[in-house]
Protein backbone atom coordinates (compact mmCIF):
# COMPACT_ATOMS: atom_id res chain seq x y z
CA UNK A 1 0.00 0.00 0.00
CA UNK A 2 1.17 3.76 -0.41
CA UNK A 3 1.81 6.04 2.44
CA UNK A 4 -0.48 8.49 2.28
CA UNK A 5 2.41 11.28 1.64
CA UNK A 6 1.87 10.39 -2.30
CA UNK A 7 -0.73 11.68 -3.51
CA UNK A 8 -2.78 14.93 -2.08
CA UNK A 9 -6.21 13.71 -3.02
CA UNK A 10 -5.46 10.17 -0.94
CA UNK A 11 -4.11 12.45 1.71
CA UNK A 12 -7.39 13.94 2.36
CA UNK A 13 -9.48 10.59 2.70
CA UNK A 14 -6.84 9.69 4.98
CA UNK A 15 -6.09 12.56 7.24
CA UNK A 16 -10.23 12.63 8.04
CA UNK A 17 -10.31 9.28 9.26
CA UNK A 18 -6.88 10.26 11.25
CA UNK A 19 -9.41 13.23 12.62
CA UNK A 20 -11.97 10.65 13.02
CA UNK A 21 -10.20 8.50 14.87
CA UNK A 22 -8.11 11.21 16.80
CA UNK A 23 -11.38 13.17 17.76
CA UNK A 24 -13.60 10.33 19.41
CA UNK A 25 -12.67 10.11 22.98
CA UNK A 26 -10.70 6.66 23.09
CA UNK A 27 -7.10 7.67 23.64
CA UNK A 28 -6.06 3.82 22.29
CA UNK A 29 -7.05 5.10 18.42
CA UNK A 30 -4.63 7.95 18.02
CA UNK A 31 -1.88 5.29 17.56
CA UNK A 32 -3.62 3.74 14.49
CA UNK A 33 -2.01 3.69 11.60
CA UNK A 34 -3.50 4.91 8.33
CA UNK A 35 -2.79 4.40 5.25
CA UNK A 36 -5.10 4.86 1.52
CA UNK A 37 -4.51 3.58 -2.31
CA UNK A 38 -7.22 3.72 -4.59
CA UNK A 39 -10.08 4.79 -1.91
CA UNK A 40 -8.78 2.12 -0.01
CA UNK A 41 -8.14 2.69 3.90
CA UNK A 42 -5.66 0.51 5.71
CA UNK A 43 -5.52 0.34 9.56
CA UNK A 44 -3.08 -1.20 11.16
CA UNK A 45 -1.62 -1.04 14.92
CA UNK A 46 -2.35 -2.68 18.50
CA UNK A 47 -5.64 -1.67 20.37
CA UNK A 48 -7.10 -3.25 23.28
CA UNK A 49 -10.17 -4.74 22.79
CA UNK A 50 -12.06 -6.13 19.95
CA UNK A 51 -14.71 -3.03 20.51
CA UNK A 52 -11.83 -0.38 19.83
CA UNK A 53 -11.13 -2.66 16.52
CA UNK A 54 -14.28 -2.37 15.45
CA UNK A 55 -14.79 1.13 16.33
CA UNK A 56 -11.77 2.19 14.27
CA UNK A 57 -13.19 0.06 11.55
CA UNK A 58 -16.56 1.59 11.76
CA UNK A 59 -15.64 5.10 11.66
CA UNK A 60 -13.13 4.80 8.97
CA UNK A 61 -16.24 3.09 7.08
CA UNK A 62 -18.02 6.63 7.43
CA UNK A 63 -15.63 8.90 5.99
CA UNK A 64 -16.97 10.19 2.58
CA UNK A 65 -14.25 8.53 -0.10
CA UNK A 66 -13.90 5.36 1.36
CA UNK A 67 -14.62 2.51 -0.48
CA UNK A 68 -12.92 -0.35 1.43
CA UNK A 69 -11.30 -0.89 4.98
CA UNK A 70 -8.25 -3.03 5.16
CA UNK A 71 -8.61 -3.47 9.36
CA UNK A 72 -5.09 -5.24 10.06
CA UNK A 73 -5.11 -3.63 14.07
CA UNK A 74 -4.37 -6.44 16.41
CA UNK A 75 -6.51 -6.87 19.99
CA UNK A 76 -3.71 -6.63 22.46
CA UNK A 77 -5.73 -6.74 26.02
CA UNK A 78 -4.10 -4.82 28.58
CA UNK A 79 -3.65 -6.71 31.84
CA UNK A 80 -5.14 -5.75 34.41
CA UNK A 81 -2.41 -4.41 36.71
CA UNK A 82 -1.87 -1.87 34.26
CA UNK A 83 -5.10 -0.38 34.87
CA UNK A 84 -4.48 -0.40 38.68
CA UNK A 85 -1.21 0.78 38.48
CA UNK A 86 -1.87 3.81 36.28
CA UNK A 87 -4.24 4.96 39.52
Amino acid sequence: MKSTKSDPRSRSVADEVVGRLRSCGHPALQYVQVSEESRTIVLEGTVPSFYLKQLAQTLAQTVDGVARVVNGTTVTPQRREAFVDAY
